[in-house]
This record gives C-alpha cells, structure tokens and sequence, in this order.
C-alpha cells in the first residue's frame, strides 16, 4: 500500500491546509505534514503540525498508527479545529488505519464537544494521556469500533457482538462478512475504503451475512447454499439488535442480492496482498477461511478460535472437522482471527482445538451433566481443553441422547 501511505499530496479543508514534510516522502512508517491557515496573507505562517506515526498500541492490537495534532495557535476557534478533525478521519483515521487521533494543544478540553461532534470519544487511558480520543462512530445513527490488526487488515464491530473484516489494498478492497446488517456499514467503508470492493461470506449464518442486503453483490460459499435458505428463520433474531422501530423497517426491506457462489482456492488480488480462500468445512460444511497471504493472517469466521460451535445440522462430523483443521498446517500463516472476537490467536490453536476434539471422540471420555445444555434447539455437550499455549471450548451434538 506504498502508494495510500506516500505523504506527497496536499490536503484542503475549508479553513486549513497541509503541505507534506520535506524528507518525508514515500516513507511508509512516519509521515508528517504542516498545517497552514487556508486564508492567510502569509503561506509561510505555519499554525501546527500534523504527525502519523506507525506503531504497536498497547489498547489496539496489531500493527495501528496514532495522529498527533499540535498546534501553535487556533486562528479559527471551534470551525478551524474541526477541519483538523476532518481531514484526519477522512485521511489518516482511513488510510492510515489510525486508532487514536491525539490533540497536544493546551487548554485541549473546550474543544471537546467538537471532538464528540465530529464523531470522536475518550479512550480508556490514563490520566496523563487526556488527549488521546478515537473514533468510534462512522454516523450519526450507527455506532462501530475499528480494530487495525496488521498493515492491511482492520476489523470491524457494528456492536452486535459480531465482526467483520476489511482488507485493503493499493487497487481494491475485500470485506468479509457483513454482521446482521442493522447499521449502515456502507457509510463507515465510504470513509475506510478508497478503491473499489468486494465482499464476500465466511459461512451462511444470519450473524454473518444478514448484511448482504445492504450489498448490491456478495459472494456467498457455493457448499452452504442450503444454510442460506434458512435465513429467514432468523428474522425475530434479527429485530432484535435495532436500534428503533424506524429503523427496523428500513433495513428489514432491503432486498438480499442474488446468490453468486464462491468456492473454495479463489484468489482476490487487491494489489500489494492477496488474499486466498481456503476450505474450512467444519462449523458448517460450507464455510471458508480467507488467507491474507502478506500478513500471514487466517480469517477464520466461526471456524477456529478459543470457542467453536460443531453441532449444527449443517456442521461436519467430528472427525471430518480434524481433516479440515489438520489441512490447514501446511499453509503460510501464522495467526488467526475469528468474527466473534478482536484477539489474534496463535497458529497452534489448530493443535489446541483438535486435541480437544481427539479427547471427546476417546471411547473412555465422559461428559457430565455440567457439560450438557440445550442450543437452539439442540441437546449439546462442551468439552473445555487447554495447553500450553491455548485454551479451547468446543460444542458438539450430545452423543448419549442419539440426537
């Protein structure tokens, strides 16, 4: 993504505008431009400074970059200050995958209600850090929290405690999934993305790809067809992750966009990463990973992870599920992210989950009455596994009920 991060180009505000540093021409990690009043008789009085520096957050996790605005003077109050705020969202918050904007300027706090204005709300930090605020709201009316995860991978929560994931780069963008569809995602990718974009489904459950509707086209796994036609037996679980009743009537008649299927070994070439689907035929017998190949991330969707659910109808034999995960080893990634979860798991939680699947399969293993539950609809055991380096819930169909 050499070419979105080179800091040659100006930036124009109605009040403001930058001009890049000399010396920091296409450097990839620190770029820094100086801020200029739009207007002024002089174009040499520079009023601040704008700074976006690479570097690994302690509150974020992956590879994310922090905004510096420092100011000298504030020739425009309350307007000049929330042009600043613009451009940097418009620009760095999307290009940059920046997850913090920090305003060092004096007396910073009568400036909070522009913050909170233009979308920005207080990070949990410490008292010494009362400047740093990041973007949590892509619009007015929907709330979302962006996660940058590496270079090219940021992960996205609409706040339904499902995510999705947008990979860019230099020439198009991929999204995949696209959560229960009760928020505007189109508006918050308007400020993420810069080229054109795909998107496509790790699996066709409602938490994952009720969204398409807000798509004109999704790429859906050709194997889960039938798991798609169920979909509307999830209306009701749907309608309640709707914010007002207005809402649900706009987003419920949008119609689904046709299904166009997606099998597994296609490759999106995004320019600077490519991005591969693999078979992950196991929490339904259709689902598909995505491999970031440059970031040697695995998008997993409900697949793999520290819980995983293996009792659906549409979920594969425990022992095919081994087949599919140990197919995965082979293959250059080396972590692994889920759509239930911000975290980055290890590669090696391959081996967790299968050793825990290994032991329940065991003629001598025992479920308890602890274990058993009933899913919807379903009578199911979970079996907890750890080791050494990770830990593993998984669910399955309860074996002593024949069910």
């Amino acid at each position: 993504m050499s070419g979105l991060y080179s800091p040659d180009n100006e930036y124009e505000g109605n009040y403001i505008f930058l001009k890049p540093v000399c010396g920091r021409k296409n450097t990839r990690n620190d770029a820094q431009w100086t801020i200029f009043e739009k207007n002024a008789s002089s174009a040499q009085n520079a009023v601040g400074t704008i700074c976006a520096a690479h570097h690994n957050s302690r509150d974020f996790l992956g590879h994310t970059c922090a905004v510096t605005v420092r100011l000298s003077e504030m020739p425009g109050g309350r307007a000049f200050f929330s042009d600043i705020l613009k451009i940097a969202e418009n620009y760095f918050f999307a290009v940059f995958s920046a997850s913090a904007l920090a305003v060092a300027h004096p007396e910073c706090e009568e400036y909070a209600s522009v913050l909170e204005e233009n979308g920005f709300s207080r990070a949990e930090k410490t008292p010494a850090d009362k400047g740093i605020w990041r973007v949590k709201k892509a619009a007015p009316d929907d709330n979302f929290t962006v996660f940058p995860l590496t270079e090219h991978t940021v992960h996205l929560s609409d706040g339904t405690g499902s995510f999705c994931t947008l990979v860019r780069g230099e020439k198009s963008a991929l999204l995949i999934d696209t959560s229960w569809g009760t928020a505007d995602f189109p508006a918050l990718l308007k400020k993420l993305v810069l080229t054109p974009l795909a998107v496509a489904n790790t699996h066709g459950h409602p938490d994952h790809c009720f969204g398409n509707c807000l798509f004109d086209e999704v790429l859906t796994p050709e194997k889960d067809r039938d798991v798609y036609e169920e979909l509307h037996l999830f209306a009701k679980d749907r309608d309640a992750h709707f914010s007002s009743e207005e809402a649900r009537r706009h987003y419920t008649a949008l119609p689904f966009p046709p299904f166009k299927p997606l099998a597994a070994n296609t490759v999106f070439d995004l320019g600077g990463v490519t991005v591969r689907t693999v078979p992950l035929y196991s929490h339904t017998h259709g689902s598909l990973g995505f491999l970031i190949e440059q970031d040697r991330l695995l998008a997993a969707g409900d697949s793999l992870g520290t819980f995983v659910w293996l009792f659906m109808k549409e979920s594969l034999p425990l022992e095919q599920c081994i087949q599919t995960y140990e197919s995965l080893l082979p293959l250059p990634f080396d972590r692994i992210v889920g759509s239930h979860a911000k975290v980055i798991w290890k590669k090696s939680i391959i081996h967790t989950v299968i050793n825990n699947i290994r032991r329940t399969l065991a003629s001598d293993y025992q479920f308890t009455d602890e274990d058993s539950r009933e899913i919807m609809g379903y009578k199911t055991n979970s079996s907890f596994f750890c080791d050494d380096e990770n830990s593993s819930w998984i669910i399955t169909k309860d074996r002593r009920s024949g069910e």
